[in-house]
């Protein structure tokens, strides 16, 4: 199949078939052709040219409606969830039973009930939606979509807001799946859940499909070669044995937070990145955004560059150099609807502003068109809205709109979140430009690989306090581990051999 738009050429003659029983995995970048390909599948979309088979019969979409009857379902990364109607209602949202036009509740829950069963979920069907668990919610879509009992299932970054255990219960019904002879398509950028899923992979880089991998192929750097179009033996290489200066750019000493955190104390040197480690709920970005000044402590002393502050705002944070990169882009890093140039230019309006007040729309221009070059952002232009950017150019329009500030201390919370393993790098590029340029990072991320790839030296914590300290030569993944669970290294590497503390 092929799809243009404009001049602009999405997808280009790609092939790929999916069998019963069988979990084949859509690998690409952000930008790579596999929305566009899924929009194709379910009829969001018309091809320009080429032909999709379902179960060996030519079918033409028009419509998502054509798709569903001719057997494919989608899930995607968006729920499309009514939160005040009940499991049963959701699930057979659109094919309610009904006899003179009112719904039939108890044949409706029987139907759910014996869904549900049928793969074996502990879920009550009169439960309210609102009350379920995201992961919940993730599997009521999936019932949702299988309703219609297709034989082709769309499964698009399913995982993306879940946590680990969350997971596992997708991955059961994924399973089950297979069991069941349905053939499912699984797009997803974590390459540890394509590995541990998938039967085979396409993968898809700028519009082409440009490999094949069977089960015995399937390995991360076949993946990252494929997609990213090099070879990537150790992308974190380039930190590794800088020496940073012994002067602390950042000073922390007794910062507290009673009930969150408490004696939290750091220094930053300057060119240097200090990793912040830990399990979910010790306080990591808690302690990101009071130093940002977003959620400020109450007591203990902060100096930068031997100066005693106390950020009481972001605005006040930003104007003593502190710069906080939040975790989450589209709640509280973006304005989505507002376009690249507005939100590069937002943190920084007064720059731009000339004695008389009024903004230099040309200086605006230029300031756009430079950091999208040199953060190699892939879009339409400047005026494109942030929001129909993929994952990855929407982090490094965020990155972009913050290192631009100039920052003494650029904390950064989750920076390659939800995002691929080509923008990840170029991303820790950034980061490294960053320091080569005199700045300091505090780098606060759940992905150990990131945290002992990029720091110089590691803070790890555990409910609230910080626990243990490491250079980054010394450090292995499973010390922190064992620190972050308060455990020893033997019982950590017992555990962290099982699924259940890979969280």
């Amino acid at each position: 199949m092929s799809k243009r738009f404009g001049s602009i050429a999405a997808l280009e003659e790609v092939d790929f078939a999916l069998f019963p029983g069988q979990v084949h995995a859509l690998v690409g970048e952000n930008g790579a052709g596999k929305s566009t390909l899924i929009h194709l599948l379910v009829g969001a979309l018309q091809p320009d040219s080429g032909n999709i088979f379902v179960g060996g019969r030519l079918a033409h979409f028009r419509d998502s409606r054509q798709s569903v009857r001719a057997g494919i379902a989608a899930v995607f990364q968006e729920l499309s969830l009514i939160s005040s109607l009940s499991v049963a209602e959701n699930i057979f949202v659109t094919r309610q039973p009904t006899r003179f036009g009112f719904v039939r509740k108890t044949e409706l829950m029987r139907r759910a009930s014996g869904l549900i069963d049928s793969f074996a979920l502990d879920l009550d069907p009169a439960r309210i939606v609102s009350s379920l668990s995201l992961a919940e919610r993730q599997v009521v879509e999936i019932l949702k979509c299988l309703a219609a009992n297709p034989c082709v299932v769309l499964l698009d970054e399913p995982t993306s807001s879940l946590t680990h255990r969350e997971k596992e219960i997708l991955f059961r019904l994924i399973e089950r799946l297979r069991e069941d002879k349905r053939a499912i398509l699984y797009i997803s950028h974590h390459l540890p859940e394509i590995l541990e899923l998938a039967d085979c992979a396409t993968v898809l880089r700028d519009g082409r499909a440009v490999g094949f991998l069977k089960r015995d192929a399937l390995t991360e750097p076949n993946l990252t070669r494929l997609m990213v179009g090099r070879e990537l033996d150790d992308i974190y290489e380039a930190q590794r044995g800088k020496v940073a200066s012994a002067v602390p750019r950042l000073a922390v000493t007794d910062l507290n937070c009673p009930g969150i955190f408490e004696q939290i104390s750091f220094d930053v040197g300057q060119g240097e990145i200090v990793g912040v480690a830990g399990l979910v709920g010790a306080g990591r970005s808690n302690v990101g955004l009071a130093l940002g000044g977003i959620q400020p402590a109450d007591s203990g002393e902060i100096r930068l560059d031997g100066k005693k502050i106390w950020p009481e705002s972001p605005r006040a944070a930003m104007a003593a150099g502190l710069v906080y990169l939040p975790e989450d882009r589209k709640t509280e890093g973006l304005f989505l609807r507002q376009s690249i140039r507005d939100n590069l230019v937002a943190p920084q309006l007064a720059r731009f502003a000339g004695k008389t007040g009024f903004l230099s729309e040309s200086d605006i221009d230029d300031n756009a068109a430079a950091a999208c070059r040199e953060s190699r952002v892939s879009a339409q232009g400047i005026w494109q809205a942030v929001g129909r950017l993929s994952g990855g150019n929407q982090q490094k329009i965020l990155l972009a709109a913050r290192t631009r500030l100039k920052p003494k201390v650029l904390i950064a919370d989750e920076p390659t979140r939800g995002v691929d393993v080509g923008a990840r790098v170029e991303i820790y590029q950034q980061l490294r430009r960053l320091t080569a340029e005199g700045a300091s990072v505090l780098l606060i991320s759940s992905d150990l690989l990131e945290i002992l790839g990029l720091s110089d030296r590691i803070l790890v914590m555990r409910s609230g306090r910080i626990v243990a300290r490491f250079l980054r030569r010394d450090a292995t993944e499973q010390q922190i581990i064992a620190a972050a669970l308060g455990v020893s290294i033997a019982s950590a590497l017992d555990r962290a051999s099982s699924k259940d503390v890979r969280a």
